[in-house]
């Protein structure tokens, strides 16, 4: 777990000076930009999420409130927000691993984490219920991610997981880079 703590801290370290990340936490984000992050985000939040229960191996949903804040901040919006390719090739990639619960669970500690860890500095138009947590929710639910690292599953420990966890951490760039981009 280790070697997987230390790689994740690593990566965030990065995407924290991302320039979309930036533009999240300097306040300026239009609800259209916005609104297109969480349009993209919510599929690959849900279809994670659905197939980690189905696995036993989540204890919190962000899904349902990127859901709520992508229809509050899309309300006056009369056109359909772009898809972008990396949410479908993210999609893809959670698709071919739903059988996969080791993958499962590497990629639900790093989106989960991701957002524990950068979405608590956000700026962003709205309610912003999907990503505010207070200290004492996001330590639980830190240990819970943590916990699952101890999963029945029991491969952890296991440096083939480094993998499933950097391709979670580069599928979550590659979201950012497009969404730089728009």
């Amino acid at each position: 777990m280790t070697a997987i703590r230390t790689l994740f801290d690593e990566e965030i370290y990065k995407l924290n000076s991302h320039s979309f990340i930036q533009e999240l936490q300097g306040g300026d984000i239009t609800n259209v930009k916005y609104g297109t992050f969480l349009y993209n985000l919510h599929p690959q939040y849900n279809f994670l999420e659905n197939v980690a229960v189905n696995h036993e191996c989540l204890s919190c949903r962000i899904g349902p409130g990127i859901w709520a804040d992508m229809k509050e901040v899309l309300a006056e919006n009369t056109t359909m927000p772009q898809q972008i390719d990396a949410s479908l090739k993210t999609l893809r990639e959670f698709s071919i691993n739903r059988d996969a619960p080791p993958n499962i669970v590497a990629y639900c500690y790093v989106y989960h984490k991701v957002v524990f860890t950068l979405a608590q500095t956000f700026i962003v138009p709205g309610s912003n219920t999907a990503f505010t947590f207070t200290e004492q929710e996001i330590e639980f639910q830190l240990e819970n991610l943590e916990s699952f690292a101890n999963h029945p599953l029991g491969l952890w420990d296991d440096n083939s997981l480094l993998k499933p966890v950097a391709n979670g951490i580069n599928l979550i760039k590659q979201t950012f880079d497009q969404m730089a981009e728009l």
